[in-house]
């Protein structure tokens, strides 16, 4: 389970979310005193000015206070991490849901689950533990997730490559025959 700190002028929502106290914006990860702001004050997600200021981590870009790349407006003012389920990406700061962690820039299933209709659901107990739904057989692309490859292979300049005395027979890497 992930640990939230917030700003010393901020609290934790139930969310899981940092949010300035009442009298303080968030610029950036920072929660200053809304005083020191002379301009008008808009939420994430809301039409502005490039006079105006976005509070909760946004940014006024071509009109709108948009959040950062990874991150959507929330419905209590901040911009949160866009939440991902097993399968989908998390290298720009997506927070993994559905029972999911973070795993070189992949949102997996812890190994006592598996995934089941988008959420990490327990196995069941006869189930012989694979990872064949992730894994990546030999001369598959592994840039992605270097640690991703199977059959005995290696990710070697983004693809999965058999070890040298070996070959690829049906995604395995077996020892070669030497004649």
């Amino acid at each position: 389970d992930e640990s939230v700190f917030c700003d010393l002028n901020a609290f934790c929502t139930e969310e899981r979310l940092c949010r300035c106290a009442p009298s303080f914006v968030q610029a950036g990860r920072q929660c200053i005193p809304r005083d020191y702001v002379s301009s008008r004050i808009i939420v994430p997600g809301a039409p502005c000015t490039p006079s105006d200021f976005c509070d909760g981590g946004a940014s006024c870009l071509h009109g709108m206070c948009l959040c950062a790349q990874g991150y959507n407006p929330s419905p209590v003012g901040v911009c949160a991490p866009t939440q991902v389920g097993p399968g989908e990406g998390c290298a720009e700061g997506e927070r993994c849901s559905r029972g999911s962690l973070c795993v070189g820039g992949l949102c997996l299933c812890p190994l006592e689950t598996e995934e089941r209709h988008g959420r990490c659901v327990p196995r069941a107990t006869s189930e012989k533990m694979t990872f064949q739904k992730i894994a990546k057989s030999p001369g598959v692309p592994c840039a992605a997730n270097p640690s991703i490859c199977s059959g005995g292979s290696l990710c070697v300049f983004g693809v999965c490559t058999c070890p040298s005395g070996t070959t690829n027979v049906g995604g395995t890497c077996v020892n070669s025959d030497s004649g």
